[in-house]
């Protein structure tokens, strides 16, 4: 060899070929010989050079390597791991939580309200503890560990799980953390789904607490009590959360509400509906009866706000609550959330006698609405007695404001 070039550990000879007057560098590299030639031996050792930084990778000489970093050596030879797999390892790029949190909701702007809601009060509570640490540094163990310390729910465990594991596919999608590998909240335990559904309660609410809450219920708020007691009508799909974090999605009209011809009915569009497909809710007889001061109407049906925050205090109002309080306060039994649609899916699937059609008006799966609201110790005679409920059956004034 006329010349050496070295990089780390590797090196390159290079000799000289008299009988074609030429320099020759020579390497082994995945088993292969490889031949570099060039009449101009500076220029050759440029070239030569960047070969041997690239197999080299700059690494430290054996004599250097600590004993795990040997060990390591040992496995990758043991495995049979070649030059060529050991560059399509992926390097992360570093990213605190924080940041990776802040440009994945960035990414969802487009998603739901309601779903930009649930991940951003979930994952900001998770940045509380690990907002500052790289995500490629959280462990499984951390995050289970957070999870079962902030959700001892398992419903809501469930939830702040599925966020976690959102965002971390996401990072690992955008570099941010090692591809073709199942990430650390991916590992994380699922919640047992069999323990779940025995622990699941679905509140109901009797006839005659109905008929109390018909009594109180402002009358800024019956429109609510009505729709989600006789036709399932969702509260997120009524009222705009104008306290939310996220922005604020289309809500139900009057002029979704179709009280003439031979099939009044209520049409729920995919712009409104939770999961965005469009239904329709037949109007029964005796909702028709709660709904006919309304006749006319226009515009949102129910622009006050949600039932579950109170108004400001203020000198007309020292004392302000929230229609769920004024609620429970006349029953005198704590508001059941979602007691109303649950009330409407019980006792609708007790009338019709099976959950297909009951499945189609609610806006859920026939899965969901078995698993929910079927045979759930009910009786048909109770279901009849919530469905007689009429405007004649309850002492109160139908106020409507114009």
């Amino acid at each position: 060899a006329v010349a050496t070039v070295r990089s780390g550990g590797f090196s390159i000879p290079i000799y000289f070929l008299p009988s074609r007057e030429t320099y020759t560098a020579k390497w082994k590299e995945q088993g292969k010989e490889r031949l570099l030639r060039n009449k101009d031996l500076e220029e050759l050792r440029k070239t030569v050079r960047k070969h041997a930084k690239r197999l080299s990778g700059n690494s430290p000489t054996i004599e250097t390597l600590t004993d795990d970093e040997k060990a390591i050596l040992q496995e990758i030879r043991r495995r049979g791991i070649t030059l060529a797999d050991l560059a399509t390892i992926h390097t992360a790029e570093p990213v605190t939580v924080d940041d990776a949190i802040t440009q994945f909701l960035e990414d969802k702007r487009d998603t739901s309200a309601d779903n930009q809601l649930t991940l951003r009060t979930h994952l900001r509570q998770f940045a509380k503890t690990f907002g500052k640490r790289n995500i490629n540094t959280v462990t499984t163990q951390e995050l289970d560990g957070w999870l079962r310390k902030i959700a001892p729910g398992l419903r809501t465990r469930k939830n702040k799980r599925g966020c976690l594991v959102n965002l971390w596919r996401w990072a690992r999608d955008k570099g941010q953390l090692p591809l073709h590998d199942r990430t650390a909240a991916e590992r994380t335990s699922m919640p047992s789904e069999r323990r779940q559904k025995r622990e699941r309660v679905v509140e109901t609410w009797a006839a005659e607490e109905l008929e109390q809450i018909l009594k109180v219920v402002p009358h800024t708020h019956l429109p609510w009590v009505i729709l989600a007691s006789f036709a399932g009508i969702r509260t997120r799909e009524l009222f705009e959360n104008k306290r939310s974090i996220a922005p604020s999605k289309e809500v139900l009209q009057w002029e979704h509400i179709t009280l003439t011809g031979d099939e009044p009915r209520i049409v729920v569009p995919a712009s409104v509906a939770k999961v965005p497909s469009k239904r329709t809710i037949p109007i029964s007889p005796q909702l028709a009866k709660w709904l006919r001061p309304y006749k006319g109407r226009t515009g949102t049906i129910c622009p006050g706000l949600v039932p579950w925050n109170a108004p400001r205090k203020t000198a007309a109002i020292p004392n302000p609550q929230s229609v769920n309080q004024i609620i429970a306060d006349a029953v005198g039994v704590p508001f059941k959330k979602n007691g109303l649609r649950h009330s409407f899916g019980t006792y609708r699937t007790l009338m019709v006698g099976h959950v297909g059609p009951v499945a189609l008006e609610m806006g859920n799966s026939e899965a969901k609405v078995k698993e929910n609201y079927f045979d759930a110790g009910k009786t048909k005679q109770e279901a009849k007695d919530w469905f007689a409920i009429t405007p004649a059956k309850v002492s109160r004034k139908l106020e409507v404001v114009a």
